[in-house]
């Protein structure tokens, strides 16, 4: 006799014969990207020159008074007739003089980071690309600075042509020379300049305008002293000597 109960069992089992069976999980579809285009071997790729920093701040406007009246150096006789085509020192050529729209692109001043910039547009002052009439004299320009305090610079100098007279119109100088700037940062500062000869007054000028904007120990090197850098207290002394010189 059959066990009560025993067909339930087998009516499930019959049911799961009919019913559909479970579709395997499917991962998702890979993404494939695009592929990234190649650098052929030996060549770079050009990402566009960086945008220029330019100062928050506005460039300060030209400089007025007379700052350092009466401690200017006067250009060297020999340069007197530059500006005429068949007369020495340069003949057959014509030291350029610039009108005061063309002198105002030139002149750079200090911002409060103690960086050197053009007041033309604020970017930074650069001297790495400077070219000089002498060979191995590259990457320094020439500047000079006016009995107002303003100092004006070119990266660019041609013999015969453009001169630290150029900067001045040979008007007489508060300091002149030339400046190593590497994004602004000034490296160091001569004072050579053939066509003003620069003394020792004239380099404790510049040292007096470094100090003004916190930059009393930028490196400044005479050629009356050989080349050599003078230290911020022997500039102190030289000072005190002019001073005290009737």
């Amino acid at each position: 006799m059959a066990r009560r109960g025993g067909g339930k069992g087998l009516f499930k089992k019959i049911a799961g014969w009919f019913r559909e069976p479970k579709k395997p999980a499917t991962a998702p579809p890979p993404v494939i990207s695009a592929p990234r285009p190649q650098t052929p071997p030996g060549r770079t790729v050009e990402t566009g020159p960086p945008p220029p920093r330019v100062d928050p701040n506005p460039p300060p406007r030209p400089r007025t008074g007379n700052r350092y009246g009466g401690k200017e150096k006067p250009m060297e006789d020999h340069y007197k007739y530059e500006t005429r085509l068949n007369e020495p020192p340069f003949v057959g050529k014509q030291v350029t003089r610039l009108n005061d729209t063309k002198l105002e692109k030139r002149r750079v001043y200090i911002d409060k980071d103690g960086r050197m910039r053009y007041a033309k547009d604020g970017t930074l002052f650069d001297t790495s690309k400077a070219t000089k009439v002498h060979k191995g004299d590259e990457g320094r320009a020439i500047f000079v600075m006016d009995r107002h305090g303003n100092v004006y610079a070119s990266n660019y100098q041609a013999e015969g042509e453009f001169h630290h007279s150029t900067l001045t119109n040979g008007r007489p100088v508060a300091a002149a020379g030339e400046l190593f700037v590497k994004d602004g940062r000034i490296i160091k500062i001569t004072d050579n300049s053939g066509h003003y000869r620069p003394g020792t007054q004239q380099t404790v000028n510049m040292w007096e305008e470094l100090k003004i904007h916190g930059l009393g120990d930028t490196p400044l090197h005479m050629q009356g002293a050989g080349g050599m850098k003078i230290p911020p207290k022997e500039l102190a002394k030289l000072k005190n000597e002019l001073e005290m010189t009737p």
